[in-house]
């Protein structure tokens, strides 16, 4: 087994209602997501959730994760950790912005365990 670190969101925007590009998982057997989000975290955590698809334009459904850790850096950035591991995850994931009118600028991580 082996552990994989990359950069999955740079500086991306995801605008409100809208889901952010996908995280293709395969081969990986364990994802833990982390980041930041510059400017405003207006509603917080609850404004981002994963979501998860077994092909890539296919429809998406809630993971049930959302953002668990939000620490205030500065006034122009928020430190934030989705702070669980996804075990057996499905073949695409994407962060969908729920906020009613907030648009987020972020660069999310990803650390993943194959076999």
């Amino acid at each position: 087994s082996g552990v994989s670190e990359a950069v999955w969101l740079n500086a991306a925007t995801i605008n409100a209602g809208a889901l952010g590009a996908s995280l293709d998982t395969i081969g990986y057997t364990k994802i833990r997501l982390y980041g930041g989000v510059d400017g405003s975290f207006v509603s917080g955590a609850s404004d981002l959730v994963l979501m998860g698809s077994l092909t890539d334009g296919g429809k998406y459904f809630h993971l049930g994760q959302a953002v668990s850790q939000e620490i205030g850096t500065s006034a122009d950035a928020f430190e934030i950790s989705f702070n669980c591991v996804i075990e057996s995850p499905p073949r695409f994931i994407k962060i969908m912005n729920v906020s009613g009118s907030d648009n987020y600028e972020m660069t999310i991580n990803a650390k993943m365990t194959h076999t």
